[in-house]
């Protein structure tokens, strides 16, 4: 469900009940950051310390709402945070990463914010339950807002629970339509249950103002209020105002004129190999760079001898890819055919996703609005690499090869030793207005 619905609420319930009343020995609440998971601590806490149940955690008898949480005995909130009960059960706090599952071994395991959970969490998490399947009665609750457009695992969830026959999959979700008008406050209050409860119709407006004025777009509000999941409504990271509005004018090259114009190729190839997309990177004179996708087409086949006509005709200053992409696979061939490349490594690349945001976000870049192209920037979201560096993530719903042919065009052309070797002269011709 949209956030503050009252989700956390329901999952305080359960896992007091289960520590109360349905004597689970071990129950353990996971998000993706420490400091989702330890918030979710404290305020479970706190409810309890003002109520009659502070007498049935450890330590707790003749307490008071008055007595800071520390000196509770089962209240631990440094190492190993954690609430025990004088029963003996105990509700552990913990952030998850690829490996922590591993010590997820309880009766209830909590997976809050699921739409950043990853399979290498699962794959570490799920086996670790086996043993609690014959005696016991594990469950594994998944709660989040909509998806993300890189939350495959909670999509996949999402599609078992369509299916005729989702099994032992219980699945409950609170949305509007996929193409509601995100004013029609009946889908407002479709989306929200505590719309008119715990929030109010004039909070969701200020909401939609601010969200829709800051970006331009109103993707980011139909995810977080309204339930609309990205594969659906959107949710890229790049702003989509700007980018909107640095669409212009089309962009031709011709050779063997009076004036310099340099411009840069590159090619990237998804993983799945069905297709390859090529974009050419050019100065123009006002400073601005502008991006055309020059050819995408099925298959790899075809993209060697293509970048050798490109070379041939425009006489690039770079032609570009990313060594550790697929598009690795056709340095052999490219050598055959004498081509050139600068080949660049991953702190590179991620160097490069960052300048082209920045560039994007301060209107320096053109574009034709060509669709596939348009649809890679409003589908990729990011992804962490090194240090405070990142890349461009995308999914099973969106290829963003077109953006990541142009985010290494972008950085061919604007590398400091990226001259014409052979100083040829082009001008750039700007169609249009």
């Amino acid at each position: 469900m949209p956030r503050q619905n009252g989700k956390n609420a329901v999952l305080e319930a359960r896992e007091l009940a289960g520590l109360l009343l349905f004597n689970e020995a071990v129950i353990i609440h996971t998000a993706h950051e420490f400091k989702t998971a330890n918030n979710s601590m404290i305020a479970l806490m706190n409810r309890i310390k003002a109520s009659p149940l502070l007498a049935e955690v450890k330590g707790g008898a003749g307490m008071s709402a008055d007595d800071d949480l520390r000196e509770i005995d089962g209240f631990r909130t440094g190492n190993n945070p954690a609430i025990t009960m004088k029963n003996g059960n105990k509700l552990q706090f913990a952030a998850r990463s690829g490996g922590s599952g591993r010590g997820f071994t309880g009766d209830l395991v909590v997976l809050d914010e699921a739409y950043a959970l990853k399979s290498a969490e699962m794959d570490a998490l799920l086996p670790t339950m086996a043993a609690k399947s014959i005696e016991g009665n594990p469950q594994v609750w998944f709660t989040s807002s909509a998806g993300m457009l890189d939350s495959d695992l909670l999509a996949s969830l999402r599609a078992q629970a369509q299916k005729e026959s989702p099994g032992r999959l219980a699945y409950y979700e609170w949305s509007t339509a996929d193409d509601a008008d995100p004013l029609d406050r009946d889908g407002w209050y479709e989306a929200n249950p505590s719309l008119g409860y715990r929030i109010s119709e004039e909070f969701v407006q200020d909401e939609y103002d601010t969200l829709v004025g800051e970006t331009g777009s109103d993707e980011g509000f139909k995810r977080e209020r309204l339930g609309i999941w990205a594969k659906l409504g959107g949710g890229g990271i790049i702003p989509a105002k700007p980018w909107a509005e640095s669409a212009g004018d089309a962009l031709e090259v011709e050779t063997e004129t009076r004036e310099i114009g340099r411009v840069a190729f590159a090619v990237d190839v998804p993983r799945s190999r069905d297709s390859a997309s090529i974009v050419m990177a050019g100065e123009l004179g006002d400073g601005r760079t502008s991006l055309v996708l020059i050819d995408r087409r099925v298959g790899t086949d075809w993209v060697a001898d293509r970048l050798a006509e490109l070379k041939e005709q425009y006489d690039p200053v770079a032609i570009v890819i990313d060594e550790l992409a697929a598009t690795g696979t056709i340095l052999g061939e490219l050598r055959r055919l004498r081509v050139r490349v600068w080949a660049v490594k991953y702190r590179e690349y991620l160097r490069a996703c960052g300048a082209l945001f920045d560039a994007i976000s301060q209107m320096k870049v053109t574009h034709t609005s060509q669709q596939e192209l348009n649809d890679a920037v409003a589908g990729a979201g990011r992804k962490d690499g090194e240090s405070t560096l990142w890349k461009w993530a995308g999914s099973s719903h969106v290829d963003i090869s077109p953006l990541v042919a142009a985010t290494l065009a972008f950085a061919g052309l604007h590398r400091r030793s990226g001259k014409s070797p052979e100083g040829g002269q082009r001008k750039l011709i700007v169609m249009g207005r």
